[in-house]
């Protein structure tokens, strides 16, 4: 494909049409027709979340993301469906004057965000940020529950069914409410299953866990011998 003048580092297909949803090993995120792509190819891009006249052109083109994207998933919902991505992203730099000393010291707080998208208008509809390097997620079937994994180990959730209103969120990395804990390593993937009961988590412990995602507890550990980089 003509169109692709980067390494691609994710992608995803829709449960239903010819679309693809990829992520460039950079910041950003493009959402292709196969079909009329490989018709007429072109090296144009449709500027950042609006829809392209041309049909060989991504449809959507984001690149909110400051550094690259580590994680994608796309729910079931066709091109009504929620696209998410997760990313080490976001650096805030704060300067505290100590007056009686006279001079300046440099405060840096990392944030990492995931974002969710909406593939019908191509809009951002929230921006959840995490204190924590973050590298996979995954969406229910109902697209209600949110479950990102993070490089300490940790699986962190939210809900989509009652978003904030001015759109951002923040997941305290402290609260047990928010966390499935049992991992020791980076959680490289997650999948949910079809009845929206069960998460399951490969990491780079050598370990597939089965969470059952309302009591948040594991139910079962399966070995490996070796990293896990898939679960479906």
């Amino acid at each position: 494909m003509g169109l692709i003048s980067y390494p691609v580092g994710q992608m995803e297909t829709l449960s239903y049409g010819p679309f693809l949803v990829l992520s460039w090993q950079t910041k950003c995120l493009v959402f292709f027709n196969i079909v009329a792509t490989f018709q007429n190819e072109s090296d144009n891009f449709s500027k950042p979340g609006e829809v392209s006249d041309a049909p060989s052109k991504p449809l959507y083109h984001w690149s909110d993301h400051g550094l690259a994207i580590t994680g994608l998933a796309v729910g079931p919902g066709g091109l009504r469906a929620r696209v998410l991505t997760v990313s080490k992203d976001q650096v805030s730099t704060e300067f505290i004057t100590f007056a009686l000393k006279k001079r300046d010291s440099l405060k840096i707080i990392v944030f990492q965000t995931c974002k969710v998208y909406s593939l019908s208008s191509g809009d951002l509809l929230l921006d959840v940020t995490f204190s924590t390097p973050l590298v996979s997620v995954a969406i229910d079937l109902w697209e209600k529950n949110v479950f990102v994994g993070s490089v300490s180990g940790a699986i962190y959730t939210f809900s989509l069914s009652d978003p904030p209103r001015d759109l951002k969120l923040t997941i305290e990395g402290d609260k047990k409410a928010n966390m499935l804990v049992g991992h020791s390593q980076e959680v490289s993937c997650l999948s949910v299953s079809s009845d929206c009961q069960v998460l399951g988590s490969g990491s780079k412990d050598n370990d597939v866990r089965l969470w059952h995602i309302h009591s948040r507890q594991c139910i079962r550990i399966i070995p490996h011998k070796g990293q896990v980089s898939t679960v479906r």
